[in-house]
């Protein structure tokens, strides 16, 4: 049986997204389609590295996203980190 997991989503600023861009606090987030991720833990073990994320850190990588294909399993990975 599998189980839904419930994350608080709330409405986050493009300079409060912008805040967020290093590794130190407060960490990092990107965008995507609209909603914000938190990605701090992520870049680490992101199968393209940790560098393109780093690129576009408190930015939309909206597009950079959709020009790779990813797959189910990769948006699935984002939708567990999604926070705004």
């Amino acid at each position: 049986e599998e189980v839904e997991e419930f994350h608080t989503v709330r409405s986050i600023t493009e300079a409060e997204l912008a805040a967020h861009r290093t590794l130190d606090d407060p960490g990092i987030w990107i965008a995507m389609n609209g909603d914000v991720y938190d990605v701090t833990k992520f870049h680490r073990i992101h199968p393209g590295g940790s560098q393109i994320i780093l690129q576009h850190a408190g930015k939309d990588a909206t597009s950079v996203f959709a020009s790779v294909g990813h797959s189910q399993k990769a948006k699935a990975m984002a939708a567990k980190r999604l926070i705004g």
